[in-house]
């Protein structure tokens, strides 16, 4: 609301202050070339001094305003110090960059997170395709161990019997008689040294059987030695199945920590 020279131009039949109050005069007129201004338009006492109150409040309405306009003014051209600060910090080859250039950075940024996050679940994906096909490897020579394993304990229990049964024949028909009425290899040896009344004839059949069972013992230990030996390669082959697993597992939680990671920061 502007302040005319009517309204602060003295009334009639109001007596009005020829002279200015030191406090407001120095308060109205110090630091604010605004309201010195307003003493140049023909009124010789302050708006502050008048004993018209429309004429105080318009004055006081009127300073308001001002000083409402020059906060705004300060503020501006502080807003634009501070714009113009900003740009002459940029570096001179980039220049300011405009709506449509932020926009396009905005969106290769976003394309280009993406990409990193398809290329991290592609790694992923690579690496537990690796793991799953390295554990069917380990799990099919698992399966072909036991195979020969099982092949090797009947080609043994082939032989052992196999052996038996030319023990028995060697021992003569009495004992070939015997062994067809009984299972048990050692009955049938028994019975037919039991069956022999010569004395000469039973030690030597019985010196001959005593071979016969050393040999049976001697592979009897051979072939758990054997299966010992296939028991401690196939425990170590195991150790080292899952200590690579294990390699294996750990480099991909470390790929798959370092991926996370890295999205973590891109999208921070």
């Amino acid at each position: 609301m502007a302040v005319t020279d009517s309204e602060l131009a003295p009334q009639e039949g109001v007596s009005s202050s020829p002279s200015f109050s030191s406090s407001s005069c120095s308060a109205s007129s110090r630091g604010r070339g605004g309201f010195g201004s307003l003493k140049g338009k023909g009124t010789s006492t302050s708006g502050l001094d008048s004993q018209n109150p429309q004429v105080r409040m318009a004055f006081r309405r009127a300073r308001a305003e001002w000083r409402l306009s020059q906060a705004l003014k300060r503020q501006e051209e502080s807003g634009e110090e501070k714009i113009a600060a900003a740009e002459s910090q940029r570096a001179p080859e980039q220049g300011a960059l405009s709506l449509a250039d932020v926009q396009k950075f905005v969106e290769a940024e976003v394309s280009r997170l993406e990409e990193l996050k398809e290329e991290g679940w592609r790694k992923i994906r690579d690496l537990t395709e690796k793991l799953a096909s390295e554990r069917e490897e380990a799990a099919k020579r698992q399966a072909a161990t036991a195979a020969a394993r099982k092949q090797s304990l009947q080609v043994s229990t082939v032989e052992t019997a196999t052996q038996q049964e030319a023990l028995l024949a060697s021992l003569g028909p009495s004992a070939s008689s015997a062994s067809a009425s009984s299972v048990n290899c050692l009955g049938a040896l028994r019975e037919s040294l039991l069956s022999i009344e010569c004395p000469l004839e039973l030690a030597e059949a019985f010196e001959d059987a005593q071979v016969k069972c050393q040999s049976i013992a001697s592979g009897k230990e051979r072939a758990e030695q054997r299966l010992d030996e296939e028991a401690t390669l196939r425990e170590a082959l195991f150790v080292s199945t899952l200590d690579d697993q294990r390699d294996e597992v750990t480099r991909l939680l470390g790929l798959m920590r370092e991926q996370y990671q890295q999205l973590h920061n891109e999208y921070q």
